[in-house]
């Protein structure tokens, strides 16, 4: 169901092009991907089908900042400590990708399990 509503929020532009044939399914969901209406018409505006596959698109609509669940600091910290503290995270449903969406709170609770750079000090004596 969440995926039939992502669609509809596709522009009438990238459905008509997808209809004469020159976006593939695939391009039609990567632009439903991302809510930015504004950045959508403008990925779709520098689109070349020859040349920009449906991860590209993915690529170019991922809001600056958004970390990827496979980062490796999410990895260490865990998405379920970082959502227990506050963390917002938002999904992809058609590749079902996590992205988290506080790069601030993920580098405090990576620091966090660390530990402190004085803590560290004492080890490294």
């Amino acid at each position: 169901m969440l995926k039939l509503l992502k669609l509809t929020r596709v522009s009438p532009k990238i459905l008509a092009s997808h209809r004469a044939g020159d976006l593939t399914p695939e391009h039609v969901q990567a632009f439903a991907s991302s809510d930015d209406i504004e950045r959508k018409e403008q990925v779709f505006e520098a689109f070349n089908p020859d040349y920009t596959d449906a991860d590209d698109n993915r690529s170019e609509l991922k809001p600056e900042g958004d970390i990827s669940a496979t980062d490796k600091r999410v990895v260490h910290v865990g998405i379920e400590a970082y959502v227990k503290t506050g963390g917002k995270t938002r999904s992809d449903p058609f590749t079902e990708s996590t992205f988290l969406l506080d790069p601030e709170l993920l580098d405090e609770l990576t620091a966090r399990k660390l530990g402190t750079p004085q803590e560290t000090e004492i080890y490294v004596r």
